[in-house]
C-alpha cells in the first residue's frame, strides 16, 4: 500500500482481495499491511527522488527514518497519509486477537470487539475513523519499535495527536547536564 500513484480504487481492490482471502479461508492472516518503502540501490528509490523529490539519507544512521512506522512518503497527501497509517495499524490486530490478548493478559473478547470493528471500518472505507490510530503511535514509539527517538522539528502532520518528546533511555542514564530530571 501507499505505491506512488496509487488511486483508491487500487488500494480498495486489495483490502477487499485481502478480506475476499480471509472470509474463504478460515487459516489465513494478514500479519500486517506496510506502506512501500523505497529502499537503496532501488529503481523505486531513484523514481522517488527524480519524480517526487525524496530526500535519499546521505548516511546509513539515518535510514531509520524511512520505516514502515513512519509513513510519510513525499507522494502521500495529508488523507492518503491518514488512510494509510490507519490501515498499517489496525491491520496488525485484524487476525491477531488471541495473541495479543495472551501477551498482554487482556481479555480475549477484547481484542476480538476490536477486531470486529477494524473488519466494518475496512469493509465500510471509513478510514476517517481513526480515533485509536495517535495511541498506537506512541506505544508503538516506547514498546514496540523503541530506537532512538529524537525527532526532527518538521516531523508529524497536522491531522494526527502532536508528536511527543520522546527522550531515549541512554540519555536518562547519562550525566549530560541537559538532561534535567
Amino acid at each position: 500500500i501507499g505505491f506512488p500513484g496509487e488511486e483508491d480504487s487500487d488500494l480498495n481492490q486489495s483490502l477487499d482481495l485481502a478480506m475476499e482471502l480471509l472470509e474463504k479461508n478460515k487459516n489465513a492472516i494478514i500479519n500486517q499491511l506496510s506502506p512501500l518503502t523505497p529502499l537503496p540501490g532501488t529503481e523505486l528509490l531513484r523514481d522517488a527522488i527524480a519524480k517526487y523529490g525524496f530526500k535519499e539519507p546521505e548516511r546509513l544512521e539515518e535510514w531509520i527514518r524511512i520505516t514502515r512506522g513512519r509513513q510519510e512518503r513525499p507522494w502521500l497527501d495529508a488523507k492518503a497519509l491518514r488512510k494509510i497509517r490507519f490501515l498499517y495499524y489496525t491491520s496488525l490486530f485484524l487476525c491477531s486477537a488471541e495473541r495479543y490478548a495472551q501477551k498482554f493478559h487482556i481479555p480475549a473478547l477484547v481484542f476480538s470487539l476490536y477486531s470486529w470493528t477494524i473488519w466494518q471500518r475496512w469493509k465500510r472505507r471509513w478510514y476517517w475513523l481513526d480515533w485509536e490510530i495517535p495511541f498506537m503511535r506512541l506505544l508503538f514509539r516506547w514498546f514496540i519499535n523503541p530506537v532512538d527517538y529524537t525527532f526532527p522539528k518538521d516531523y508529524g502532520d497536522a491531522h494526527t495527536a502532536k508528536e511527543s518528546d520522546i527522550v531515549p533511555v541512554r540519555a536518562l542514564t547519562s550525566l549530560d547536564s541537559s538532561v534535567t530530571h
